[in-house]
């Protein structure tokens, strides 16, 4: 068995949804699929970044489909909102590049869900690897991140990671097909592009062999974080309390820690206060805080990191989001009738209401605090036929990814309990575990969207 076939899972079968941008790289992944997989179990899916003048990507889907009815591989295509990449990188703070990405991966999970295939692959070759470990390595990654791309991640499979990209291209050029190529690739705007074309030739020279040796680097590194995993999880549990308007940290706990397992645990409480989303946290930062918990941190300090501030009360540290993140993004407690959510919007609770236009709740299967919130990429809600991610649903709703952040996401300590997106043009949704009866609905609480008043 080669390493391409141990990428591959054995029940492959089911169903691949493909990343599909009409390189070489994406039609040897088609290629390569094809031999383990029949035709109509692969959807070949091509995002429409809209980033390149409206010609070069005219041609570039004719020639797509050309190749995908030679193949006989379904092609679907997604255009993005005009300014949508821009507007994503303007609220993630990680620049043009990790949008698209971002943008691509929410469209190629969507797809997944709707077509119920359990499998997303991507064409990532040796080569990208190679210029994903030598990123990270001059950027002073950490182990975690030095283990490169994964092979396979969660249900993303990465098939044509041991090929080098002359070998797919050979492959491609084999069958008679031809690519197209992405005019922003010679564009050194981007660091992977600078990389690629002035610090690669130079290094090839000195180490031919180098995109090996990086990637065995990426692999002692991966199994590396298998030991590291474990350390880290016992101190995020024994550091990090998750709370819905910020993160504590246990300033003792986190004091003991080893400095490689202080640093995770510190991404982890980041990660947990944006809910996944917004800017990297640098590591020049993580130092910063650490340095301060190492001096003991004195009462009543406050440091401010990244749109962010941290102050010490008593034993714990308090980390919260900045006024301004409100911007593009809320988290109110609801306490009372009416509660602020973004721009003029309030979400009100009615106890006698005849209206239909909101959501009424099963309140003894609340756990408080009840919150509202601004819509993550990461959210999930759970229905009586399974749990759907809130991402499908809003594309379902053709909800524009900018004001995605709009619609109220209403959570208490156990997970969300509803979705309010019927005042946006979308659907008001409720978790079956807070669903009423028919005939108990009437004298429950309406809770619904509405214009700020004055």
């Amino acid at each position: 068995m080669n390493i391409t076939e141990k990428i591959i899972p054995h029940d492959l079968s089911r169903g691949v949804v493909a990343a599909f941008s009409g390189g070489a790289d994406s039609l040897a992944l088609l290629l390569t699929l094809l031999g383990h997989v029949e035709p109509e179990k692969i959807v070949a899916l091509y995002v429409n970044h809209r980033l390149r003048p409206p010609q070069e990507l005219a041609a570039e889907v004719t020639l797509n489909k050309k190749n995908c009815d030679t193949l006989k591989i379904k092609l679907e295509i997604v255009t993005l909102e005009e300014g949508a990449v821009e507007e994503c990188a303007r609220e993630r703070g990680r620049g043009i590049e990790d949008a698209a990405r971002h943008l691509r991966y929410q469209a190629l999970q969507e797809a997944a869900e709707r077509l119920n295939f359990p499998y997303i692959a991507t064409g990532h070759t040796l080569d990208d690897q190679g210029e994903t470990v030598l990123m990270r390595l001059l950027q002073g990654s950490g182990p975690l991140s030095m283990g490169g791309i994964e092979p396979r991640l969660g249900n993303v499979i990465r098939p044509l990671l041991m090929m080098q990209r002359g070998e797919v291209e050979t492959l491609v050029r084999n069958k008679g097909l031809k690519w197209s190529e992405d005019s922003t690739n010679l564009e050194e705007l981007f660091l992977r592009n600078q990389i690629r074309h002035s610090l690669i030739p130079s290094l090839k020279e000195i180490f031919p062999n180098y995109l090996e040796t990086l990637n065995q680097v990426a692999e002692r590194n991966r199994s590396l974080n298998h030991f590291l995993q474990p350390l880290i999880e016992e101190g995020v549990a024994q550091v990090i309390k998750a709370l819905p308007d910020r993160v504590e940290l246990d300033l003792i706990s986190l004091k003991k820690l080893p400095k490689i397992v202080a640093e995770q645990v510190v991404y982890q409480g980041w990660a947990l206060l944006n809910g996944g989303e917004g800017a990297r946290f640098p590591f020049r930062l993580v130092t910063t805080l650490l340095n301060l918990v190492d001096q003991g941190w004195p009462e009543g300090e406050v440091l401010n990191l990244s749109n962010t501030t941290i102050h010490r009360f008593g034993t714990n540290l308090v980390w919260q989001l900045a006024e301004e993140r409100l911007a593009v993004g809320y988290l109110s407690l609801i306490y009372s009738e009416r509660t602020p959510l973004g721009e003029n919007l309030e979400l009100v609770i009615e106890e006698k209401s005849d209206d239909t236009l909101g959501v009424r709740l099963d309140s003894s299967t609340l756990h408080p605090p009840l919150v509202a919130r601004s819509f993550r990429a990461s959210d999930t809600i759970g229905f009586a036929d399974g749990t759907k991610r809130v991402s499908s649903l809003l594309a379902e709703w053709k909800i524009p990814p900018r004001k995605r952040w709009l619609i109220p996401v209403l959570e208490d300590r156990n997970g969300i309990v509803a979705l309010l997106g019927e005042a946006f043009g979308g659907r008001n949704r409720v978790a079956s575990r807070c669903l009423l009866p028919p005939l108990a609905r009437k004298g429950a609480p309406l809770y619904s969207v509405v214009e700020t008043k004055g």
